[in-house]
C-alpha cells in the first residue's frame, strides 16, 4: 500500500526544487545580461554631445542626441539639471545608439570643444 503522506510530501519536495532553480537561473541570467551589456557598450562606443531638453518626475533629466542625422531621446536619473539646452558628452552603442546610451559626467561640455562629427568621436575630446 502506497503512503499518501510520503507521495505528497516528495510532490512538495519538488516543487520546491524546481521553484529555486527557476529562480537561480533567473538571477544567473540577470547578472550575465549585465555584464554582457556592459562587454558590449565598452567594447564597441563613441561619443557625442547631448543637450538637456527638460526633465519628468523622479529625478529623470531628459536629453537628446544626434548621430548621422538621426536625433535619439534619452533620459538620467544620475544627471544634475542645471539647465535647459546645457550640453554633456554623451557615450552611445555605436551599432544602435536607441539601445545604449549613457550620460559621461556631470560636468558640461567646455565652449572650447566645437560641433561633433557626424558619427561621434572615437575618444572623448579635449580642448588642448
Amino acid at each position: 500500500m502506497i503512503d499518501r503522506k510520503t507521495e505528497w510530501e516528495n510532490e512538495d519536495s519538488w516543487l520546491w526544487k524546481g521553484l529555486a532553480i527557476i529562480v537561480g537561473i533567473g538571477f544567473i541570467s540577470f547578472f550575465t545580461w549585465g555584464e554582457i551589456t556592459d562587454y558590449r557598450f565598452n567594447s564597441n562606443h563613441k561619443f557625442t554631445i547631448a543637450t538637456t531638453v527638460g526633465h519628468t518626475g523622479g529625478g529623470w533629466v531628459d536629453y537628446e542626441f544626434t548621430v548621422n542625422g538621426v536625433v535619439y531621446k534619452r533620459g538620467d536619473k544620475g544627471l544634475t539639471l542645471k539647465s535647459i539646452n546645457a550640453k554633456y558628452f554623451v557615450k552611445y552603442y555605436t551599432p544602435d545608439p536607441s539601445v545604449l546610451a549613457k550620460i559621461v559626467s556631470d560636468d558640461e561640455v567646455p565652449d572650447c570643444i566645437g560641433e561633433p562629427p557626424p558619427n561621434g568621436w572615437a575618444e572623448l575630446p579635449s580642448c588642448e
